[in-house]
């Protein structure tokens, strides 16, 4: 165990009650008691006989009671072993499982637990293996359903006391899937449904909360997914089976304190390890080494993954090592031949026939299941059904490969557990060591070379649980209900509640933000359920708020997609989702310091929209009532005055002559994220299991020194009117004047792209007189003016790369490909991406023969010569068009691979090409045409340009600056007031409404009042004139008499 688990372990000692003896056996006897009660009515021998072994557990368990004076006396393990063997017993009822529950519940809540312990590590698994592989016989749906309540309720208590800080990450991933299979069974009830999604909450507010104490470690890159299985019943199953035969438990490596008889203790204690627990297996499950089940889907947690393919009848030995080419932890196996649905996540829910048993498990299966099952045993109701949290088939199949050679890698230590060779290990194991207080300790089994101690989760279980959530919510998954998405979102909204401030920290999280989590959010921009929508944006602000420093082209494709929907006069999208949506940009506009981001860093981008402006025009054009005014128009103007306000609060700071808090250092001192998370004089009494989120920021904070908040106190007291940024300021902060020469260069740069798409070369003409490109023309500059500018025609940049006159251009862009170590045939395909090939011959080979040169120099030469690679890419841009022109294949039948082999035979150099080269090139233009992205329509198109918004953020360009609150106020004042002084004009004149023309009114000062401390005397004559209107006074139809009247009877002029 880590050195920082132990200290935190310390800090979160609890004293355990001092009668801790006396409640063990007062559960004991409560169990004993329903046990024998029930075995008395049963006539199942068998179950007798299992039941005499747990009762006898028991009666050793209260003689070792009687011999020792405290609890601290003995290991937590040889307490709980028998309550954990009636949980795993698949023979014993309901009540009695729940029973065991409740004592475990018990334990935990009253600590008797220490986490101190060395064993306590062991004593947290086996909790963790025992409740998430409970069985037990069912009777009634209520009935079964109290005992999963009491399930649920153990796994979350385990994971929020200080013993949960123990737990392996594999354990901490098992326990989150078992509460997942709850979530998402439809046919359990309601309230424990709900239940399961509260506990998930309170488990990913501690999992968040614990980032800060993380680190990445390389060491970590694989780890099992949560990753389950279908719930759907397969027809083609039996439905009604008899039991299976009870299987032998494999003994695995722990140490016992005993003083009983030995012999005993060796055959009746059994403890998980992270890779061969205990469990009992499902009592359909039938696996010989004649007829295993097939193992599909081996893949990798991290970005790549590959797959095994084993044959359906392939003979699975159970001592065979996993493959070589599957190097993960994560094993996904599905059963194609009985389950369709494999993606689902629900529980399984096996009918089993008395009639059928023809098949038996005779030898011990060492696995360790990652499935959370219910599976039913009965006729036709649910009396004496057995209620199973246990693996699926499959899965048993895969983890007797995978036990066999299992490393887990992990921050601080790692953990190997190889399957036991033979159940006879217990028995021959090293010799019992007593210490000298006459205590014996007895290894259950002998120590392999390479075994490790338990490693406490860390990062790695965080990690797979949040791309477990990302997945859930992506609506393009047709296995994704409308509930498992809702519960995704609830469940990443309280993810980043808690951690989003330590997201940024990590690399592995960043790519799944930055990539599948925003696209699977803007995809659920465009469903039609207003709870889906509401929840997307509610995680989207929370992502934006904390991460926009990693997801620049990610937030203006966010914004521009909600000015869309905004704008859109589709019946698709509803008028509550256009006020959400600018509830959710009013939002946005009053977070510190994020208008003034967005002005420099897309106004004041050369290659981004201006999307401060924009939003401006939109949400004042937005204002305007047509018929009425409704909520939409005030909360367009709400965000308009959001900015208003908020520059009106600097100037009113300013003026009272405390102008030193706008200087970036004493900005960027004022309290951000990083001040104190919980008081000191909190900590200690803290209740355990009371919240994820609390208990998360105890560990912190307990291991963590107090943080010295003078300067925080002080701001405190001097009460700026200033709120601080709360991301760190950028060192590099461009000036007003650099600013300005950017925003001017960029008007010319959008009337030079617009010139450039109508001529190429007259706009390149244009661009040299007013100083953008050089001249004489640079071809270098100009190739990364045609790579780099999003806005160009990819037509026009053929047209003009192809022109001889501009070879120098065609070179220097050709050569800004990256081509090394790519195939020619997706070199080919990233080079055709950005232009459109001109329709003559003669051109397309002088393009080609450019193409080929380069890609042949940077792969070393592969061919014989530069023509064998131009004569190679021509023929793949003629496959490309005999494979997917229709006209083409109507006329001809489309090229076979012998064709194609035969239309290159001997063009390198008088040789061949590799014949594998040529398959591969083959079936990659066969599967997917080249085709230009830009100029395609649906998924196309989207997949191309998310590729390369992607592909720009790993530029310099995706550099997101933060800047102080307040800073560059005369700018952002000079785009904002003339659409927010119209905007309130207009709603001055058509609302009647009292509230409204206050707020109104109060725009009007706030507008004042900022221009006349920058002196703007344009803005005051401005409002001047718009508010003469509403005066009367101007109004040359009313006589001296009654102009008074009108004045005094009407609020506005007032």
């Amino acid at each position: 165990v880590k050195k920082e688990t132990l200290f935190l372990c310390k800090t979160f000692k609890m004293p355990s009650p001092d009668n801790g003896i006396y409640i063990i056996v007062g559960e004991m006897n409560m169990v004993m008691t329903s046990m024998k009660k029930a075995s008395r009515w049963s006539t199942n021998i068998h179950q007798e006989d299992e039941q005499d072994t747990l009762l006898k557990n028991f009666s050793d368990l209260k003689e070792l009671l009687n011999q020792v004076n405290s609890i601290n006396d003995l290991e937590p393990i040889t307490y709980l072993k028998p309550f954990l063997d009636v949980i795993r017993a698949e023979n014993t009822t309901g009540p009695v499982t729940g029973l065991g529950l409740s004592a475990v519940s018990k334990f935990l809540s009253y600590g008797l637990i220490d986490a101190k312990q060395p064993t306590a590590p062991l004593a947290a698994e086996n909790i963790a293996d025992a409740v998430t592989h409970a069985r037990f016989l069912g009777t009634d749906s209520s009935s079964d359903e109290v005992v999963l309540m009491k399930i649920l309720h153990v796994l979350r208590l385990l994971l929020l006391t200080p013993l949960g800080v123990l737990l392996t990450n594999e354990s901490v991933c098992e326990i989150m899937q078992s509460c997942f299979r709850f979530c998402f069974e439809t046919r359990l009830s309601e309230l424990l449904r709900r239940s399961a999604e509260h506990a998930l909450m309170d488990m990913v507010q501690l999992l968040f909360s614990c980032l800060p104490q993380f680190t990445e470690d390389s060491r970590c890159a694989y780890m099992k997914k949560l990753k389950m299985r279908s719930g759907s019943l397969d027809p083609g199953r039996s439905s009604r089976r008899k039991r299976s035969p009870r299987q032998k438990r494999h003994k695995i490596q722990t140490a016992e304190i005993s003083e009983v008889d030995p012999s005993n203790t060796q055959a009746n204690n059994s403890v998980p390890s992270s890779s061969n627990s205990p469990v009992l297996i499902h009592k359909d499950l039938s696996i010989s080494e004649e007829n295993a089940n097939s193992l599909e889907n081996c893949q990798e947690s991290q970005q790549l993954s590959e797959t095994v393919n084993v044959d359906e009848n392939e003979n699975i030995p159970a001592s065979v090592p996993v493959s070589e080419d599957c190097n993960s932890n994560t094993l996904e196996a599905d059963n194609t031949k009985e389950r369709t649905n494999d993606q689902n996540v629900e529980l399984n829910n096996n009918i089993e026939n008395d009639a059928n048993q023809n098949q038996e498990i005779t030898e011990p299966v060492p696995i360790q299941p990652y499935s959370v099952d219910i599976a039913y045993n009965s006729n036709d109701n649910n009396d004496g059904a057995i209620m199973s949290i246990s693996p699926t088939e499959t899965e048993v199949c895969v983890q007797k490969k995978l036990n066999e050679s299992l490393e887990l890698s992990s921050e601080g230590g790692s953990l190997t557990t190889d399957a036991p060779e033979d159940t006879s290990l217990v028995e021959h194991g090293e010799p019992d060591y007593v210490n000298p207080r006459g205590v014996r300790f007895t290894p259950h089994q002998q120590p392999k070379e390479g075994t490790g101690p338990l490693v406490p989760y860390g990062l790695p279980c965080v990690r797979e649980l949040f791309r477990y959530l990302v997945s859930l919510v992506n609506p393009q998954d047709r296995h994704n209900s409308e509930t498992m998405i809702q519960v995704g979102l609830n469940l990443l909204t309280v993810a980043l509640e808690a951690g989003a401030d330590n997201l940024g920290r990590f690399g592995s999280f960043l790519v799944l933000i930055r990539d599948e989590t925003c696209r699977n959010l803007f995809a659920l921009l465009s469903v039609e359920r207003l709870t889906i929508f509401a929840a997307a944006l509610r995680v989207s602000f929370l992502l934006f708020e904390a991460l926009r420093t990693h997801l620049k082209f990610q937030l203006e494709m966010f914004l521009k997609t909600l000015m869309e929907m905004i704008v859109s006069e589709t019946s698709k999208i509803s008028y509550e989702q256009r006020e959400i949506s600018l509830d959710c940009i009013a939002q946005l506009w009053r977070i510190p310091g994020l208008v003034t981001e967005l002005y420099i860093n897309y106004d004041c981008d050369l290659y981004c929209s201006n999307l401060f402006e924009e939003l401006t025009k939109m949400l004042s054009k937005n204002a305007y009532p047509v018929s009425g005014l409704y909520s939409v128009h005030l909360l367009s103007l709400e965000a308009l005055l959001a900015v208003i306000e908020n520059i009106e609060n600097h100037c009113q700071y300013r003026m009272l002559n405390q102008s030193q808090y706008f200087q970036s250092k004493d900005i960027s001192a004022l309290p951000t994220s990083d001040g104190d998370s919980m008081d000191s004089s909190k900590r200690g009494v803290l209740q355990q299991g009371a919240s994820g989120y609390l208990l998360g920021q105890e560990l912190i904070s307990s291991q963590s020194p107090e943080k010295n908040s003078t300067a925080v106190d002080s701001c405190e007291k001097q009460k700026p009117l200033i709120l601080p940024n709360r991301m760190k300021i950028s060192p590099e902060i461009p000036s007003h004047e650099m600013l300005m020469a950017v925003k001017h260069k960029k008007k010319i740069l959008i009337t030079g792209t617009e010139q450039f798409n109508s001529q190429p070369n007259k706009g390149i003409m244009f661009l040299q007189e007013h100083g953008l490109l050089k001249e004489p023309l640079d071809p270098q500059e100009v190739a990364t003016f045609l790579r780099d500018n999003p806005q160009l025609d990819k037509k026009m940049i053929g047209e003009y790369i192809s022109n001889r006159k501009n070879l120098k251009v065609l070179e220097a862009f050709v050569r800004s490909f990256p081509f090394e170590g790519t195939r020619i045939d997706e070199a080919l395909r990233q080079y055709l991406e950005t232009f459109r090939l001109p329709g003559e011959a003669p051109l397309i080979s002088l393009i080609m023969e450019h193409f080929a040169e380069h890609w042949h120099k940077s792969n070393n030469q592969p061919f014989a010569n530069n023509d064998a690679a131009f004569t190679l890419a021509y023929a793949i841009i003629m496959l490309n068009v005999d494979q997917h022109n229709h006209n083409v294949k109507k006329q001809n039948i489309p090229m076979t691979i012998e064709d194609f082999k035969k239309n290159l035979k001997g063009v390198n150099g008088g040789n061949d090409f590799e014949d594998s080269l040529l398959e591969e090139i083959y079936a990659s233009i066969k599967n997917e045409e080249i085709v230009m992205p830009a100029e395609q329509i649906g998924i196309v198109r989207e997949n191309y340009l998310w590729k390369v918004l992607l592909r720009r953020g790993n530029t310099k360009d995706g550099k997101f600056i933060h800047t102080p609150n307040g800073l560059f106020d005369h700018d952002l004042f000079s785009l904002i007031w003339g659409p927010t002084v119209a905007a309130l004009s207009f709603i001055f004149d058509k609302s009647s409404d009292s509230s409204v023309i206050d707020k109104t009114i109060y725009g009007f000062k706030k507008c004042a009042m900022i221009a006349a401390h920058y002196g703007m005397s344009d803005v005051f004559d401005n409002l001047i004139i718009s508010l003469c209107k509403f005066s009367t006074l101007m109004n040359t139809v009313e006589t001296p008499k009654t102009l008074p009247l009108l004045f005094g009877s009407n609020t506005k002029p007032k």
